[in-house]
């Protein structure tokens, strides 16, 4: 008597079979991008929670600051390249030459300008964390540096007269990175666009010595000395998240330790090179770290949209010159998708 095995179980060992290869896959290439989804998780994270989670906003507490500046009056109105040549003429000054109505015109201008440029809560040199340095990033330019970027850190000079102002081009950022963090260099110099390194590199430079990094488009119109007083200060970014245009924070900060300690496990693809750049090192990257931060009490950001440093604007800080030229053509994409998002409840919130 013979046994008849029937034609299904074949067919289901088979759909079996199948089942388990598919499941393999998809296990095998979860496993594979387990870091990536990672990234982009806390990316999602970060947009979701920017409207739900605590901000430290400047002039939010009782730090002596309006609430984003916006009772602040008008910036004065000063002539900085008559400034600098009214500063030169009493520095050439003799130390025993007699007075002149010359000498003294320049002195009166300079007092009065320095006066005028005086605004804010004031705080002791012991009670800043924050040193007073300004950095300024220009590497692999293909054209000479801009006139009115160079006359933008000129006008910054004039305000911080007594700042020491750091300027990083190729031959110097290589050799801080080379110094500095020599662990970062291979990712540095392998970064497939120059903006991922001037990124990465202002987060190592303001590490490692603090103070004060500005955009090379950014002309201040008010001295930043008021804001010393905190550990970290950046402006919010549109919808969510914070800018890395304009940054102050005390050297060896811990934030900026967690943002210099992550750059590596960040250096990705994304897709495309506006979204691999913005999450790999730029505006997106710092504000996924500023979302799972442990401790955000000491991180203050400059809100409102009257200090949103897009286009070119004057804020209540600075006179926004418009560069971004890294700008890659699917950004046009994004910035459609980012009016998108502000017209959701939980991330158009603007006036943060």
């Amino acid at each position: 008597m013979r046994l008849m095995v029937s034609p299904r179980r074949p067919l289901r060992r088979v759909i079996k079979l199948r089942r388990y290869v598919r499941a393999s896959i998809v296990l095998t290439i979860l496993f594979w991008l387990k870091d990536w989804l990672c990234c982009v998780f806390i990316i999602v994270y970060c947009y979701i929670s920017w409207n739900i989670a605590k901000v430290n906003y400047i002039g939010s507490g009782n730090d002596g600051f309006p609430l984003h500046l916006d009772t602040l009056p008008p910036a004065p109105d000063i002539d900085f390249t008559a400034l600098a040549s009214a500063r030169a003429l009493l520095a050439s000054r003799p130390h025993n030459a007699t007075a002149s109505d010359e000498y003294s015109r320049a002195q009166d201008f300079v007092t009065k300008s320095e006066e005028l440029l005086r605004w804010g809560p004031e705080s002791s040199e012991a009670d800043r964390p924050i040193p007073p340095i300004m950095h300024h990033i220009a590497i692999e330019m293909k054209t000479p540096i801009p006139q009115k970027w160079l006359d933008a850190r000129d006008a910054c000079k004039q305000v911080h007269p007594d700042w020491t102002f750091m300027f990083w081009d190729d031959a110097s950022a290589e050799n801080f990175i080379r110094k500095e963090h020599p662990w970062f260099l291979h990712t540095w110099t392998n970064y497939k666009y120059p903006i991922q390194r001037a990124d990465s590199l202002r987060y190592l430079v303001l590490f490692t010595y603090g103070g004060t990094y500005l955009d090379m488009d950014l002309q201040c119109r008010r001295s930043l000395d008021p804001f010393r007083k905190f550990k970290f200060v950046a402006p919010a970014a549109h919808p969510v998240g914070i800018s890395n245009g304009f940054i102050m924070t005390s050297p060896k900060n811990s934030f900026l330790r967690q943002l210099t300690s992550n750059l590596q496990y960040f250096n990705r693809w994304y897709l495309s090179p506006y979204i691999t750049v913005m999450i790999s090192a730029g505006c997106m990257y710092v504000s996924s770290q500023h979302a799972i931060a442990s401790d955000r009490s000491e991180l203050m950001v400059l809100g409102g949209l009257n200090n949103k440093l897009s286009g070119n604007v004057t804020t209540p800080i600075f006179t926004h010159l418009g560069a971004s030229s890294w700008h890659e053509k699917d950004a046009k994409v994004f910035k459609v998708l980012g009016k998108v998002l502000k017209s959701i409840p939980i991330f158009g919130k603007d006036y943060k």
